[in-house]
């Protein structure tokens, strides 16, 4: 009778720990680039040089939560499940869950915002952008990526960073 797809218009992803390592300048930045520091008692995220976000699981594809006190929320990368960071294993999960395809946000990029060197977080956006994509290419109209993107004072360089996520084949900003 009805012939429908099921769309999520908001999943996350979640960021592996080398993903700002693996594509930002270390001569440009230096320790300002994000990375997780591992343990003590959980992992969080060092972005320029100072504590940033944990590493959950309570928005990860693929992990059924019973009870509410089974969410993690300071935990650790390698109880993230797969989905959250491998497009393949994402895919798995949505049709696991009956789901055709989802609109992906990032968990740890939104918070960058909160910095205050414009420039900094341009590139952090650029490299995010960048990894979404190729996060969300295998599976072009299943996974949908939502780009970050900066608006402030400098509008040409906000509409050049829009104009590049969707170049990059990401959905929206």
């Amino acid at each position: 009778m009805f012939n429908l797809e099921i769309i999520s218009s908001d999943s996350h992803v979640v960021e592996p720990p080398n993903l700002w390592l693996d594509r930002m300048s270390k001569e440009k930045w230096g320790n300002r680039i994000p990375y997780v520091k591992l343990g003590d008692p959980f992992d969080r995220w060092i972005v320029d040089g100072n504590p940033s976000g944990t590493i959950g699981t309570s928005s990860s594809a693929g992990l059924r939560y019973t009870k509410p006190d089974d969410i993690v929320l300071d935990g650790s990368f390698k109880d993230v499940p797969p989905g959250g960071y491998n497009p393949h294993a994402h895919i798995k999960d949505l049709e696991f869950d009956g789901v055709n395809g989802d609109f992906l946000y990032a968990s740890q990029g939104a918070g960058l915002y909160g910095l205050e060197d414009d420039g900094f977080i341009r590139d952090l956006f650029d490299a995010y952008n960048e990894w979404l994509s190729e996060f969300c290419s295998p599976y072009p109209g299943r996974l949908n990526g939502i780009g970050l993107v900066l608006i402030d004072d400098q509008i040409e360089k906000g509409i050049h960073q829009m104009e590049r996520a969707s170049e990059l084949g990401l959905k929206g900003v």
